[in-house]
């Protein structure tokens, strides 16, 4: 019960103080530079995914960087104008520190109806939330409990992004595809 406690200490720094912003370990959703970010944090393994754009970049950070002994590492995503627009915080696989941390949330955020949830091995159970800024997306699976803190305005570019590469791709593809002529009447 320690951990839990311990858990829903940390996560209660972790909210908002104005109903705004959205600001985790001192960085705030939708503001904070990734030159501010580098000087409070070390950040390992810069990356991007494949669906967007590759000015688009993630890092990952070590748990031991931040006051919360219980988060196992972080993952801070960067749009194209390099600001952080999402946190995920992985922590320890859970069920327990799940229902915690859903009833805390369930206190601070609106719940959000999503379409049925099918299990998997990468997640047992979800719960989304959201209020005008900022969606909040708790996942439990058997390798971690994970809260994912998305500024709404990044998940729209995001999309955005998202669609346009994929409408890019697509078009490529049908510009690559040989063109088939009908056949005539005399080669049937």
């Amino acid at each position: 019960m320690k951990l839990v406690s311990t858990l829903l200490l940390s996560l209660s720094l972790l909210s908002s103080a104005t109903l705004a912003e959205t600001t985790l370990f001192g960085l705030t959703l939708g503001k904070s530079p990734l030159n501010e970010v580098k000087q409070r944090y070390t950040l390992k393994g810069e990356d991007t995914t494949s669906s967007t754009p590759d000015s688009w970049h993630y890092y990952k950070v070590s748990g031991d960087q931040f006051s919360e002994p219980n988060i196992k590492h972080a993952v801070l995503y960067f749009d194209g104008g390099q600001v952080l627009g999402r946190v995920t915080l992985r922590f320890p696989s859970s069920l327990k520190s799940f229902d915690h941390i859903d009833k805390f949330l369930s206190q601070k955020y609106p719940r959000v109806i999503t379409p049925a949830f099918e299990p998997n091995q990468l997640q047992l159970r979800r719960t989304d939330f959201q209020d005008s800024y900022t969606q909040v997306k708790l996942t439990y699976g058997y390798y971690g409990t994970n809260v994912t803190y998305a500024d709404l305005d990044y998940r729209k570019a995001i999309k955005h992004a998202i669609a346009k590469k994929k409408a890019a791709n697509d078009s490529q593809s049908v510009a690559k595809k040989p063109i088939r002529k009908p056949p005539h009447d005399d080669e049937q």
